[in-house]
């Protein structure tokens, strides 16, 4: 991982190649930090003395880079780990995610929109199940929450869960309908520097470098990018909205990586 840095500008270009594979385990908690890159990037890390990447948003409406884009580094030019790109007709974000291996196609996921009032967005991953590496799909949601575990992130007291479907039991804390709680993550309200809290919890902290992970902390920055656009009150910049019509469950739109 690169040490260097560079301030963000809105002319600078999504660095080329393919996404890389996750090298670096993600830490159990991170947090979002503003350390001056520039109004479109931001730092992800455990610890603001010890950022992990860049975190780089979509400079306008109309510029053509991917809403969020999650560099391997602290610079722009850090190969791109994931990226995740909102459609504004439809309620579904393209998430694209780090190759298994080097040299392997880079993997595509759904993020869902619904019940806009209330609050609900939904994914598919692939899950490693025991020692044999076997992998099965799971859908997960995040619902809103004022839970004991979103406000032990010190930040608002109220937030987000991220609820295992599967009804497989981990060790997490249970949500009302029984379902395991594999993460939580919430916005920081007015705070200058640290922006936003993320946490895994459960059958979540098993697999730190897996690309469940980043499609975990993907999600969870989409939300914060749509509650960060919409304390700026600048709608026309919205991301994760639910806009005029849905995609089918299970539908994938041709998405691609960074380039």
């Amino acid at each position: 991982m690169s040490s260097s840095s560079s301030p963000l500008r809105s002319t600078d270009s999504i660095p080329h190649g393919r996404l890389v594979p996750v090298e670096h385990a993600f830490p159990q908690t991170f947090h979002i930090y503003n350390l001056g890159k520039g109004p479109y990037g931001f730092v992800l890390g455990e610890h603001q003395d010890k950022p992990l990447y860049l975190v780089s948003t979509r400079p306008s409406l109309y510029s053509n880079r991917p809403d969020i884009v999650l560099h391997s580094g602290l610079s722009t030019k850090a190969p791109p780990l994931a990226s995740l790109t909102s459609t504004h007709f439809n309620s579904a974000t393209c998430v694209s995610l780090p190759p298994r291996k080097l040299g392997d196609a880079h993997g595509k996921e759904l993020l869902t929109a619904h019940d806009y009032l209330f609050g609900r967005y939904t994914f598919e991953a692939e899950v490693i199940h025991g020692p044999s590496d076997k992998r099965d799909r799971e859908r997960f949601e995040w619902r809103r929450s004022h839970g004991k575990d979103v406000k032990a992130l010190g930040a608002q007291s109220a937030g987000w869960k991220l609820v295992r479907m599967s009804g497989l039991h981990g060790r997490g804390p249970k949500a009302g309908d029984g379902n395991e709680v594999v993460a939580v993550c919430a916005s920081r309200g007015n705070g200058r520097t640290k922006l936003f809290s993320f946490r895994f919890l459960g059958s979540g902290t098993l697999d730190p470098d897996s690309r469940w992970t980043v499609m975990a902390a993907m999600s969870g920055l989409c939300i914060f990018e749509r509650e960060r656009k919409r304390k700026l009150l600048d709608p026309g910049r919205y991301i994760c909205t639910l806009p005029r019509r849905s995609i089918p469950v299970g539908h994938v739109p041709d998405c691609h990586a960074p380039s």
